[in-house]
């Protein structure tokens, strides 16, 4: 029983505690005055229940111990409203207690245990215990005990059930069960629990309730039916105190029934019966309740007030195993949670043998006094030797970690020490290689030939050769040898092998032309990683600058469109309050073809069937091209699903389009081909050689137009290049490239001056259902004074969204981040109905706002406004509490739809 470690160990320190006051005390009995000790302090303790309930014991040990080594008297009382829960007992006991608290010493704090004993005290807290600090614990009302966190002298524990955790664990102890056996009588705990359990259903799609209820049966009943229980299927027991035939039982007398009954494992949601047959659960342990409980008495006595003391809203409950329980089922300790208890395991030798454990201990510890004495001679000489040892292994450290091999020769040539990388490179064993001769090493004929670098390094402090070696296994070798003195007649020689270096070298030479080839590719590949990086800088510049333009255009949008709607204005002001909104539409556009370059757009990733999708987009080319320019479309027989945005591939298409229109001012013809791209086709990408495999569809724009020269063709999907100054913004083509490579596509350029242009771009096939697309509703609708929360870092931006809100009837909060969001929300008193909230801010942004709510169970809908992309989170991956989201700058109507639709009011 883990409570018992607990006293154990409250034990050992308490024996600690009074041999160091003896001492202590012995030694201010001959060098000083005594010292008085601390008045002592009075508690109460009311209980609810009587001795014979099984929690009362366990309650009344955590006190005690919470209040060990503090100079605490304690008085109990308790009120055994559990058998006798009428007014005539209610009054009894406070008659009896009115009569006790006139006889004895104030109390300086009140202990209250369970539901009955605090309502008791906060009805008759003026006249019985007026001004006195109250701490309550294994109360399940939760709300009365919150309420007490506005009673400036009232504190306490909850005590709550760890119902859904209980039920996880069932779960994961029993991989295999799909049923959890469930026990019930109609008391009002268990059936509260019951509801409880219910609720959770949801949680666990996997799992079914068969509930064994005693409303419905007997405790012979019963015990039929868990004989029929099979060992695999898991029994949690809620209550089981009363049956059908009004027959009543003890907690103990309905779990010896239960168990003796039961094959499977049985788990619990308290203490009170564990080491019975109760395999275990998260438990409510009234022996941490109380400790808990009197640990904060204990900061008032201090003189924390308890107004101070928050109320402790999680209950301190405890994963708990019966190892006996655990050895039955073969449950492992590793199967465990993490911070679990086991009971019942066999006793350590140490608990055994303690008294042995601690005379030999301290024999040792004299012994070891001695040892110390007689070392301090030896240190200085130990220190020495470590050093060196040190020193040398620092040495091996390095050489045996050298990349190349190091020999340490001496003037004759002979190996003083090598290195593991020579052992390997020669085929030897290190100690194979010490004390021979290095030419042997060699297949040179002379030895003094093969010892060159030698006298070369004794001349000019260093010396290189190439020699060929001879490996053990009889293979030879180019080795590169660097030599340098390190003393008057030892030198190190560093060894490579150069073999593949050589072969490398003679090939080279050999296919001169094979090497001007590659020059090339090299060169053309630089080229392309040039202008990839020049892309992906000139995007990440304009994308921080476009993010910043988005806010400052959703401010000038909001507020020229509120003040457009404004009839208090004259006409031609709302006229041109309306320009400025079409204007700031323009500037948005632009923004947005700058963010689709950069990869910084938003993009809705849904299946999509290229092939109608494209014959629509065809559709609308042959209405609003020229009629000089004649429009084909022809494509592959099969399917063409791809997971795309799809108004950005439109994009895309629309934007190839207009570009060979302007390549042909004349007229020409312009074709589009949809087909598939077989697997082993490579695909020749603008930015990357790309050989990807899997399945691939390609669309080709194509034009009869002027064609792109060379060099053009360098620069032409880098933002605000054209060639048709002023009347080109130099965004199109940027655009095509961004929204491609945000699909993880690839684009491909052919063209000749004079013969037209194609342009084709590559999208992964995939087989996705598709599903049809959702529609807008029209009109501004209005709230219902419903409370909105605008979480947005850019303070002008923030106020027009406020000031938005508000004309449309909504009742706002604001905060500048997701950190003061959470605040605001926590000091709310009200339902917040919406969150309205940028996606990057600093500290913390909309995504992380919203995996901090459900982190915390706090309740909200969040509707995501964001110039940014969403990065590596898909729209249909967002956490569940994000129900919308919209993209920088937004119209009011788009603001005021969104927001019905969220809320599910009706204008």
């Amino acid at each position: 029983m883990y409570k018992n470690k607990i006293l154990v160990l409250n034990h050992l320190w308490t024996w600690r505690q009074a041999l160091l006051l003896l001492i202590i005390g012995g030694a201010a009995g001959i060098f000083g005055p005594s010292v008085r000790a601390d008045a002592q302090k009075r508690a109460l303790l009311i209980l609810s229940y009587h001795p014979t309930f099984p929690t009362f014991f366990d309650q009344i040990e955590g006190v005690r111990s919470g209040f060990a080594e503090q100079n605490i008297a304690l008085d109990i009382e308790f009120m055994d409203a559990k058998r006798f829960n009428d007014p005539q007992n209610l009054d009894n006991f406070y008659q009896s207690l009115t009569y006790k608290l006139s006889k004895n010493p104030p109390y300086d704090v009140i202990l209250v245990a369970d539901d009955n004993a605090l309502a008791f005290v906060l009805a008759h807290e003026a006249d019985l215990f007026a001004g006195l600090p109250v701490v309550f614990f294994g109360v399940n009302n939760q709300a009365l005990a919150l309420q007490q966190n506005e009673n400036d002298l009232v504190t306490g524990v909850i005590e709550a059930v760890s119902m859904r955790e209980t039920v996880a664990l069932m779960s994961d102890l029993a991989p295999g069960a799909e049923t959890i056996v469930v026990i019930v009588d109609d008391t009002l705990a268990g059936q509260g629990d019951l509801q409880t359990l219910k609720s959770l259903a949801g949680e666990f799609p996997g799992l079914s309730f068969e509930v064994l209820s005693l409303t419905e049966m007997t405790f012979a009943e019963l015990a039929v039916a868990l004989q029929t229980v099979g060992v695999n299927t898991p029994v949690l027991l809620l209550s089981a105190y009363h049956d059908s035939a009004d027959t009543t039982l003890s907690f103990d007398e309905s779990l010896a029934l239960i168990t003796t009954n039961l094959k499977a494992p049985l788990y619990h949601l308290w203490y009170h019966g564990m080491g019975k047959g109760i395999l275990g659960g998260v438990l409510i342990s009234h022996f941490v309740q109380g400790q808990t409980a009197a640990s904060l008495a204990v900061e008032i006595l201090k003189g924390t007030p308890p107004s101070a003391l928050p109320v402790i809203q999680i209950s301190p409950n405890t994963a708990v195993f019966d190892y006996k329980q655990m050895v039955r089922f073969g449950i492992r300790p590793s199967d465990l949670p993490p911070d679990h208890v086991i009971i019942n395991q066999p006793e350590s030798f140490y608990v055994k043998y303690k008294n042995l454990v601690w005379t030999l201990g301290s024999v040792f510890l004299v012994l070891t006094g001695l040892v110390v004495v007689l070392s301090l001679g030896m240190a200085r000489q130990r220190a020495v030797e470590l050093q060196l040892r040190a020193s040398r292994e620092q040495y091996r450290t390095y050489v045996d970690s050298a990349p190349y091999g190091v020999f340490v020769l001496d003037g004759y040539g002979r190996c003083l020490d090598a290195n593991s990388t020579a052992a390997e490179l020669t085929g030897y064993n290190q100690t194979d290689l010490l004390n021979i001769l290095f030419s042997s090493l060699t297949t040179v004929d002379k030895p003094e030939k093969t010892l060159a670098f030698l006298d070369q390094a004794r001349r000019l402090g260093w010396g290189e050769q190439e020699l060929l070696f001879r490996r053990a296994d009889g293979n030879t070798f180019h080795m590169l040898v660097k030599a340098v003195p390190i003393g008057s007649q030892e030198y190190l020689a560093f060894c490579s092998d150069i073999t593949e270096r050589l072969r490398a070298e003679q090939a080279l030479q050999q296919s001169h032309a094979r090497l001007a080839q590659t020059l090339d590719q090299l060169t053309n590949t630089q080229e392309q990683l040039l202008r990839q990086e020049r892309l992906a800088a000139v995007g990440q510049l304009a994308a921080g600058i476009a993010h910043d333009f988005n806010n400052i255009l959703a401010s000038i949008m909001l507020y020229a469109d509120m003040a457009s709607r404004d009839n208090h204005l004259a006409k031609v002001l709302r006229e041109r309050m309306k320009t400025i909104v079409r204007q700031a539409e323009r500037g948005a556009t632009l923004v947005q073809q700058i963010l689709d370059f950069a990869r910084k757009s938003i993009v809705d990733l849904r299946p999509l069937d290229l092939s109608g999708f494209i014959q629509e987009t065809v559709m609308l080319l042959e209405r609003t091209l020229p009629e000089t320019i004649s429009v084909t479309l022809s494509q592959e027989p099969g399917d063409y699903v791809i997971e795309a945005d799809s108004a950005r591939i439109q994009q895309v298409i629309l934007n190839l389009a207009l570009n060979a229109r302007n390549a042909m001012p004349q007229g020409g013809s312009l074709r589009i081909a949809l087909g598939k791209v077989p697997a082993e086709t490579p695909i020749r990408c603008v930015c990357c050689d790309h050989s990807p495999g899997g399945s691939w569809l390609s669309v080709a724009v194509s034009d009869t137009g002027m064609g792109i020269p060379d060099e053009a063709l360098a620069h032409i999907f880098e933002p605000f290049f054209t060639t048709r100054a002023p009347l080109g913004s130099g965004l199109g083509l940027a655009q095509v490239y961004g929204i491609v490579k945000q699909h993880g596509g690839h684009i491909a350029v052919e063209t000749a001056v004079g013969q037209g242009t194609t342009f084709t771009f590559y999208l992964r096939a995939t087989t996705a259902d598709i599903s049809a697309p959702t529609t807008n509703k029209n009109g501004i609708p209005e709230g219902h004074q419903e409370t909105i929360l605008v979480v947005e870092d850019d303070a002008a931006v923030r106020t027009a969204l406020i000031e938005i809100l508000q004309v449309l009837n909504y009742r706002t909060l604001s905060a500048a981040n997701g950190r003061e969001a959470i605040r605001c929300i926590a000091q709310e008193p009200g339902e917040i109905a919406l969150i309205l909230s940028d996606q990057v801010m600093p500290e913390m942004g909309g995504l992380e706002l919203a995996q901090e709510l459900l982190s915390q169970h706090i309740p909200g809908k969040i509707l995501l406004v964001t110039g940014h992309s969403l990065g590596e989170t898909a729209v249909t991956q967002l956490p569940p509490n994000i129900l919308g989201w919209l993209k920088k700058p937004v119209a009011i109507e788009i603001i005021a739809q969104e927001i019905t639709a969220i809320l599910g009011s009706e204008n």
